[in-house]
């Protein structure tokens, strides 16, 4: 699945030593990470994200703390509290997120199938509403 959002499992180990929290190709099956990076140290009223990709796809781990990710996948929206390191939410192509509410202690993980590319952003949510429509009619004349 390219597209669409959706909570993925992410293989952990408890013992009495603690938890292992396992990321490897097997959770990303939808793409091979070329970058990841952490959102850390945002105060709890900012909002990040709040823009769509048109080729990149994402996981967003909770590394410590919790966060709120709202999606808009054009079809519908969602909301996912992220506050379980064994629970990512994966963010396919043409999905708008923003991410909020983000606990004082919140660290984020994002594994992406690409480099940065200014290019892939949409930034508008109109724009994305009106690239997301484009796309169903060129998909429905294929």
């Amino acid at each position: 699945m390219a597209n669409g959002h959706r909570l993925v499992t992410l293989p952990s180990h408890v013992d009495e030593r603690g938890t292992l929290v396992v990321i490897d190709d097997t959770v990303t099956p939808d793409f091979e990470v070329r970058r990841a990076y952490v959102i850390r140290g945002v105060p709890g009223a900012e909002v990040r994200g709040a823009h769509a990709h048109r080729e990149l796809r994402q996981i967003v781990v909770p590394l410590a703390g919790s966060f709120t990710v709202s999606v808009d996948d054009g079809e519908q929206t969602a909301e996912y509290l992220l506050a379980d390191s064994g629970v990512g939410l994966f963010l396919g192509r043409m999905v708008w997120r923003e991410l909020r509410a983000f606990s004082e202690d919140a660290v984020a993980l994002v594994l992406a199938s690409d480099r940065y590319n200014p290019d892939d952003y949409i930034n508008d949510l109109s724009q994305f509403h009106d690239e997301y429509a484009a796309q169903i009619v060129t998909m429905a004349f294929l």
